[in-house]
């Protein structure tokens, strides 16, 4: 697949209107290589539509004229010991220890400049319906792009033409996750992530109520994450403990049907089909012990999942890759001083790695460090 998506890369396509699945899934596409067989072809388009869990959208919607530019980093994914939990409890005590104070269930409001005073921004602090007014030298928002497109005229009083058209046309993909626990690992342990692909005969729908979830499973490449496999380089210690859970990525097409349902039926449901499909070693039970069902789309503090590669209507509204630079230019909030007030950071700000953990981190890093010039320290 890694040469199907170069040559898509490389296609000099001056028609913005062109999407990655017209070269990608082409009958010409070295992504059938030498596969004759109808059958061998579909399972290679459904490996290539696996591609549309981590983008966030569909092969379709995504501009071949702007595919490839990112300069991204390299490597495989990893996670911290412990959980990301372990990361943020280290960040809140260093901000403690510096003097700093961390408000939960608090929403910003109403950020505008002032001038002729020691401070350069203020801003509503609301909680529980109680506004208070703060005052700062400088301001760093993390804000996900989703909610800035929902919430941008009530966090911010002024900002450039340039910024408000990136930020609303900027495309926010789609993505679910679903976690689920055993007493035991009933599949194999040695491997660290399964690939289900739907077969031809897979694409045809019973068509029953009472199978609907299942056949939505069955419609869809699903990437499955292993968390009973020991993977942590010998020299951690202690190494991180397994568990008999599976992590299953919800895919574009299926995400919003499945998300807002209870987590058990889908759980349930996930169980039955990944029963029939993965490898087993053990007695399959039952069901699982647990569910955890991701529901972002609806989430006040998500609202989606990242941003995703430029999209044809992103293209055709005149974004580009530079408009992921402009996401993270520094705003005066139209002071007359043109002094930057507020400082953006996320992934969404990350020119060559958005849409990922990387690129969140890349630009904190950034803006911590504009921070700190501008603010002489």
């Amino acid at each position: 697949m890694s040469k199907a998506l170069s040559t898509a890369a490389s296609t000099a396509s001056a028609d913005i209107a062109t999407s990655l699945a017209s070269s990608l899934l082409a009958p010409s596409s070295p992504l059938f290589g030498a596969l004759d067989s109808s059958s061998e072809q579909h399972l290679a388009k459904s490996l290539a539509r696996t591609l549309e869990i981590g983008m966030g959208v569909q092969l379709e919607e995504v501009s071949l004229s702007c595919f490839g530019y990112e300069d991204s980093a390299k490597g495989t994914d990893a996670a911290i010991v412990g959980g990301y939990d372990t990361l943020i409890q280290k960040l809140a005590e260093e901000i403690k220890k510096m003097g700093g104070e961390i408000r939960l269930g608090s929403k910003a409001q109403d950020l505008a400049a002032e001038e002729g005073s020691d401070t350069s921004v203020s801003l509503n602090i609301v909680a529980q319906n109680d506004a208070q007014r703060a005052s700062s030298r400088l301001v760093i928002s993390t804000i996900p792009l989703s909610l800035l497109q929902k919430n941008r005229s009530e966090l911010f009083k002024a900002l450039s033409p340039r910024k408000l058209h990136a930020i609303d046309n900027v495309h926010v993909g789609k993505l679910g996750k679903l976690v689920i626990s055993y007493e035991n690992a009933w599949w194999p342990t040695d491997t660290g992530v399964f690939t289900v692909l739907p077969t031809e005969d897979d694409s045809v729908s019973t068509g029953s109520p009472e199978n609907r979830l299942h056949d939505l499973f069955r419609s869809v490449p699903l990437v499955v994450s292993s968390f009973a496999i020991r993977s942590a380089p010998d020299d951690v210690q202690p190494p991180p403990s397994t568990h008999p859970t599976l992590l299953i990525y919800i895919p574009v097409p299926i995400v919003a049907e499945i998300e807002g349902q209870s987590a058990s039926e889908v759980g349930q449901a996930m169980h039955g089909y990944l029963a029939e499909s993965l490898p087993k070693e053990g007695v399959v039970p039952e069901g699982p012990r647990q569910s955890v069902l991701t529901n972002w789309a609806h989430d006040p503090y998500a609202l989606g999942a990242t941003s995703t590669p430029l999209t044809i209507k992103s293209v055709s509204a005149g974004i580009s890759p530079t408009s992921f630079i402009e996401l993270g230019r520094p705003e005066s909030l139209g002071a007359d001083d043109g002094k930057p007030r507020v400082l953006f950071a996320g992934e969404h700000t990350s020119v060559n790695n958005r849409g990922s953990v990387t690129g969140a981190v890349e630009s904190g890093l950034r803006e911590g460090r504009r921070a700190a010039q501008l603010l002489d320290l």
